[in-house]
C-alpha cells in the first residue's frame, strides 16, 4: 500500500467512525494496522475495507467456491506420466516411505507389495525416492511361504526383483536394551521400583527372543497401567511376570496358575509358590487378592470331581487349601455328578493321609437321595463302603439293598449276584 493511500485510508477511516454513531468510537490507528495485516495476508478478495467492515459489525460474508475432484483411478501409464512431470518438476528430492507394512493383513500386502513394484521398481524417478521398511518373515507368511530357517525362494526373488539397493539393520546389542529399558522404566517408576527394578529388566530379557525398543515401550507401558489399577495391592515383580507371560496363562489358566508351567526359563528367578499363586489369579481373574489364593484350586477340584480328562485330585493335596475347598464343592455338587465326584475321591492316594471322612459322609447323603439307575453293585458303592464312617456305612448298606429290590428290571439273578458281590466286598474289607 503506498503512502498517499494509506493516508487517505486514514482519513476515511476516521471520518467514517466519527460520522457513523451506529458503531463504537474505534482507534484509527489500531483499525489501520488491522486493515494493514489483511492487505498482506488474506487473499485478494478480502483485501478491502468493505469486507473488514463487514466483519466488524458481525455482518454474515458469503462467497462461492469451486471444486473439481477427479475420481477417475489412473491408469499405470497416467500414474508413471504424472510421477515423471513431479519428478522433474521438484526441486529437492523427495522422499515417500511406506512404512508398517508388517501390521497390515497377507492379501493387503500383497496388494501393495504389486503396487510399489509396478509404479517404482520398473523406472526411476530423478527426484523421487523410495523406501520400504519389512520384515522378510512376515512377507514370506503374505506370499503363502513357511520360513523354516531358510531363505524363503519366493520371497528373496520378490525382494530383488523389486528393490536395486538393500540396507540390512542390525538388530540392538545388548547393553543398547538394558540402558533403553533402564530410561524407559525409570520415567515411568522414578526410584520408587528400583528393589525389583534388575529382577524385572532380567526376566524381561529371559522371555523376549528379540527385544526391540517397541517391545520395550509396550511393556513398561502396560505394568505402569496395572500398576495403576491395582496400587500397592499387587507387587511390581508379579505384575511383570503376569504381563510377559499372560498369553500362555490365559489358554489353561487354572492348571498354568497351580503347576506354574508358564514360568518356562524364568522359574528359577520367580519361584512358582503360593504367593506368586495368588497374585496371577487376582490379576487373571480380576478379584481381590484376599480372594484370589483359593480360586485356581477351586475351578481344578470342579473340572476333577466331574472326572474330566487330564486332571488328577492327588495332584495338589498338599494344599493347604485343598480340604476346605473339597468340602465346599461337595456341598454345592449337583446331585447328578455324585457317582463321578465318588469316583474321583477314590483315586486319591492312600500315603496322602488326608482327613477327609466328613466329606464322604456327605457324598454318602448325596447318594442317598439318588435313585439307583441298575441291580449293580458298582465301583462308586464299594469307595462309600471303605471311606464312610460306620453309621454311614449301614445306613448306605440299607439303602443298596431296598434300591435293588425296587429295581423296573428286577430279576431273582441279578439281585442273587449283586447281593452276593456286596457280601464278598464286605467280608474282604471287613475292619
Amino acid at each position: 500500500m503506498q503512502q498517499n493511500q494509506i493516508r487517505q485510508l486514514s482519513a476515511f477511516t476516521t471520518n467514517y467512525f466519527y460520522f457513523n454513531s451506529a458503531l463504537p468510537p474505534v482507534n484509527s490507528r489500531a483499525l489501520l494496522v488491522c486493515v494493514g495485516y489483511y492487505a498482506k495476508k488474506e487473499p485478494e478478495k478480502y483485501r478491502n475495507l468493505n469486507f473488514f467492515l463487514a466483519v466488524y459489525q458481525d455482518k454474515l460474508v458469503e462467497g462461492i467456491e469451486f471444486e473439481t475432484i477427479s475420481e477417475d483411478e489412473p491408469s499405470v501409464t497416467e500414474f508413471k506420466e504424472w510421477m515423471t512431470d513431479l519428478s522433474e518438476g521438484l526441486t529437492k528430492k523427495l522422499i515417500i516411505v511406506y512404512d508398517n507394512m508388517d501390521r497390515l493383513p497377507a492379501d493387503k500386502v500383497k496388494e501393495l507389495w504389486s503396487s510399489i513394484h509396478t509404479f517404482f521398481s520398473e523406472n526411476g524417478y530423478k527426484n523421487i525416492w523410495v523406501i520400504i521398511p519389512f520384515d522378510k518373515i512376515h512377507l514370506a507368511n503374505a506370499f503363502g511361504e513357511k520360513p523354516n530357517g531358510e531363505q524363503p525362494e519366493l520371497t528373496c526373488h520378490f525382494i530383488n526383483k523389486t528393490f536395486p539397493v538393500i540396507y540390512r539393520v542390525a538388530p540392538p546389542i545388548l547393553t543398547d536394551w538394558k540402558k533403553t529399558f533402564n530410561e524407559f522404566f525409570a520415567e515411568a517408576f522414578g526410584e520408587s521400583e528400583n528393589e525389583d527394578k534388575l529382577t524385572i529388566q532380567r526376566i524381561f530379557g529371559i522371555s523376549k527372543e528379540h527385544i526391540t525398543p517397541r517391545e520395550i515401550i509396550a511393556f513398561i507401558n502396560e505394568i505402569v497401567s496395572l500398576k495403576r489399577t491395582w496400587f500397592d495391592e499387587i507387587p511390581l515383580l508379579f505384575i511383570s511376570v503376569f504381563v510377559l507371560k499372560k498369553d500362555v496363562i490365559l489358554k489353561a489358566p487354572v492348571i498354568n496358575i497351580l503347576s506354574g508351567s508358564y514360568l518356562d526359563r524364568i522359574e528359577k528367578i520367580v519361584p512358582n509358590n503360593e504367593e506368586l499363586q495368588k497374585y496371577i489369579s487376582a490379576l487373571t481373574f480380576g478379584i481381590e487378592v484376599k480372594l484370589a489364593e483359593q480360586i485356581p484350586l477351586k475351578q481344578y477340584l470342579q473340572k476333577t470331581l466331574k472326572e474330566e480328562p487330564n486332571y488328577d485330585i492327588n495332584k495338589y493335596t498338599d494344599n493347604k487349601h485343598f480340604v476346605s475347598i473339597l468340602d465346599d464343592e461337595l456341598k454345592e455338587i449337583d446331585p447328578a455328578l455324585t457317582e463321578k465326584a465318588i469316583l474321583s475321591l477314590s483315586k486319591l492316594e492312600p500315603e496322602k493321609e488326608l482327613k477327609i471322612n466328613t466329606q464322604w459322609n456327605e457324598l454318602v447323603n448325596l447318594q442317598l437321595k439318588n435313585e439307583i439307575s441298575s441291580l449293580v453293585f458298582s465301583d462308586s458303592h464299594k469307595a462309600l463302603l471303605l471311606n464312610a464312617d460306620n453309621s454311614y456305612k449301614v445306613k448306605f448298606s440299607k439303602y443298596l439293598y431296598n434300591s435293588f429290590l425296587k429295581q423296573k428290571e428286577f430279576t431273582g439273578a441279578s439281585f442273587f449276584f449283586a447281593m452276593e458281590a456286596f457280601e464278598n466286598f464286605v467280608k474282604t474289607n471287613d475292619k
